[in-house]
Order: C-alpha cells, then structure tokens, then sequence
C-alpha cells in the first residue's frame, strides 16, 4: 500500500508540472488540430457524399420503398469495401460502424506513438538530468517513481484523446444529417478502451530509453527514429518471407487486431500491448535500480 501511495503522489504531482509546462500545452495542441482538421475534413467528404447519394437516390425514390432504398446503400459500401478488405464478416463489423469513428480509431493508432515521442521523452532522465531524482528517492522507491511518471504520462496523453473524441463526435452531428450517437457511442467507447494498452506499450518504450539514455534531447531523437524504425522493419518483415515470423516482435504487428470483428482479438491484441508495456517498465525500473543517479 505503501508503494502504491507513493505511486500516486508522483504521478499527481507529474500532472500538475504537466499541465503547467508549455511544451505539453504545445504538443497536445498540436496533437489534437492535427486530429481534428483530419477528422473534420472526413467529416465534410462524408456530409459532401451523402448529399450527393440522396440526390441520386431521390430520383429512384418513387419507385423503391425505404426499405429498397437501405438495402441498395448497404450493397454498395459492401462492394466498395470488398475492393479492400477480403474478409466479408470484417467488412460487415465496419459497415456496422461510423465511417468517422473507424477513422479516428486509425488516426489514435497511427499519431499517438509520436506524440509519446514527443511528450514522454524525458520522464525519467528529465530528472536524473537535472539531479531533482535524488530528492524524490529519498522519499519514495525506484519502482514507484517509475510506474508514478508512466501513470502521469498516461493521463495527460490519454486525456486529449478523450478530448478530441469528444469533439469530433460533436462536428459529426452537426455536419452529418444521418450520423447516430446511439451507433457510433458503443464503438468510440471500445475503442478509446482499446487504446488504453496500446499507449502504454509506448510510454514503457520511451520510459526504458529515458532509463537508458542521460540527456533527455538524445532521447527525444532515439524515441522517434526508433518507433518509425519499427514501421519500416514491420513493413520488410511483413513481405519478406524469410523473416515473415520475426514481425511479431514489432508491436505494430498486432495493431489489426485491435479492430478485428473478433472480440477475442480485440482482448489478444490488448493483452499483447498491454505485455509490451509492463515488459518496458520492468526493463525501465531494472536499469534504474542498478544506475547511480
């Protein structure tokens, strides 16, 4: 219990010093126009298409009955899906879901591990950097210094999702004429859940590199580099047959799973992060322990 309240009192208090640092306004500034101008611009392509649509349907309109009118919609994004997705129950799960959330969710898994980059860079050698770390040991241990900065990072990262969802679901109703909250409510929930493990296993990874390296602009550089190094080497061994098995080391690898019509992959691809992430930690808090600081 001990551990768990210094824990506590660390992360609390890292989110203060957040919220109060410029470079964090400025990143999640970023992070989020970035997002939303994506997203209203989906938005207003989708507001734009449906408006064509029921011009070309309001033609057809006398001579199918509403429930002809749907059943004719519904053909032809499962036609347009089929181009790329070959699985037809995975293209029934998208259909069933906002156009707008699915691409949000893709968004969230595309940006985020560079904004983590960007955010949680220095979490532990900020402070090893500056010599502050030694007052903080002195009343809490390593552990729980380590799971105390990952946890702040946590909440303010996660936070500016919650944020940006929610406004992106607010131009959806207002620029969408035929946009349900009650349909898109379940799925934006799953997924914001989802990307909970998902943002850990990167704040782990750039919490062993800020174990691991001392000056915090170094790390920066290593943490970004690195995780785009991951996408390439996901990508070579995702094609090149003799090292095809090796791409489920790259966490990237599991992102599909995520938004699998699968629940049960949902939960493995969740599960697979969220050991990413208390991998890195373990190897963030062993590195700490032996490192004089």
């Amino acid at each position: 219990m001990e551990a768990l309240r210094e824990t506590l009192v660390i992360a609390g208090q890292d989110v203060k010093n957040a919220l109060r640092s410029v470079k964090a306004i400025v990143f999640l500034a970023l992070y989020a126009v970035g997002a939303l101008g994506s997203g209203a611009f989906v938005v207003w392509q989708l507001a734009r298409i449906n408006k064509v649509a029921d011009k070309q349907i309001a033609s057809l309109a006398t001579q199918l009955s509403p429930e002809q009118v749907a059943q004719a919609k519904h053909k032809l994004l499962l036609q347009a899906l089929g181009h790329f997705i070959s699985d037809p129950k995975q293209v029934a799960y998208y259909i069933a879901i906002p156009v707008i959330v699915l691409f949000f969710f893709w968004v969230t898994r595309t940006f985020l591990p560079f904004l983590i980059s960007l955010m949680s860079y220095d979490q532990v050698n900020g402070e090893v950097y500056n010599r502050s770390i030694r007052f903080t040991l002195l009343r809490s241990r390593r552990g729980a210094f380590v799971a105390g900065k990952i946890l702040s990072n946590m909440v303010v990262i996660l936070g500016i999702t919650v944020v940006t969802n929610l406004l992106l679901v607010g131009l959806s109703v207002w620029l969408i004429p035929d946009f349900k909250l009650s349909s898109a409510f379940l799925p934006l929930l799953r997924f914001w859940a989802l990307t909970l493990p998902y943002a850990l296993c990167f704040v782990g990874f750039l919490s062993l590199l800020s174990s691991l390296i001392r000056s915090p602009f170094v790390t920066v550089l290593v943490g970004f580099f690195g995780i785009v190094l991951m996408w390439l080497l996901y990508l070579l061994f995702a094609v090149w047959d003799a090292v095809h098995v090796a791409r489920w080391a790259i966490p990237f690898a599991y992102n599909d799973w995520l938004s699998s019509y699968l629940p049960s992959h949902q939960l493995a691809g969740a599960a697979v992060f969220l050991g990413f992430g208390l991998l890195f930690a373990a190897l963030s808090y062993l590195t700490l322990r032996v490192k004089d600081v």
